[in-house]
């Protein structure tokens, strides 16, 4: 596989897992958080199906994992999925309710006035679990090609100051 198309699977790949999470799950009907799509994940009918597509990404994902450096995105559905419901299952003890994810609307930056700050707080953590984490999964290869810039770098430079140019 050349370079444009290894560039081009990556696109694809992180395109697509933000679109299912961020653009998908955080929209609704309306403003309100109880109409966007993330609280489906709290009925067993529709989490099954969100749980399979998830799961089917995070396979592709384990084949993937070492083919390029941003295919971990393929783990973003299932991460946001799971710490989702960890977080709801926090919300829910202790104020009865599901967790109200706070993003901001389309009209600005209004938001539920029935949420808690811990709810604003979790909403940050699903956020930055399923940001982050796939970059951690790939910490080693990012430390791989940085080294290997480095070192092009310090050969371009050494060759150039002993051709004459430096």
């Amino acid at each position: 596989m050349n370079k444009q198309e290894q560039d081009f699977i990556s696109l694809l790949v992180i395109i697509f897992s933000f679109a299912y999470t961020f653009f998908y799950m955080l929209n609704g009907k309306g403003n309100s958080p109880l109409s966007f799509r993330y609280n489906q994940l709290f009925e067993w009918k529709s989490l099954k199906y969100h749980l399979l597509f998830a799961t089917i990404f995070a396979i592709l994902g384990f084949v993937r994992i070492d083919s390029l450096t941003l295919e971990t995105y393929y783990f973003t559905p299932i991460l946001f999925i799971t710490s989702t419901l960890m977080c709801n299952s926090i919300i829910k003890a202790i104020y009865n309710r599901n967790i109200l994810m706070e993003v901001p609307s389309r009209l600005g930056d209004t938001f539920s006035k029935n949420a808690k700050s811990l709810d604003k707080f979790f909403t940050f953590i699903i956020f930055l679990i399923s940001l982050t984490v796939p970059i951690i999964l790939k910490a080693p290869k990012f430390k791989e090609i940085n080294n290997r810039h480095l070192t092009e770098i310090k050969n371009t430079a050494y060759n150039s100051h002993y051709n004459g140019f430096g």
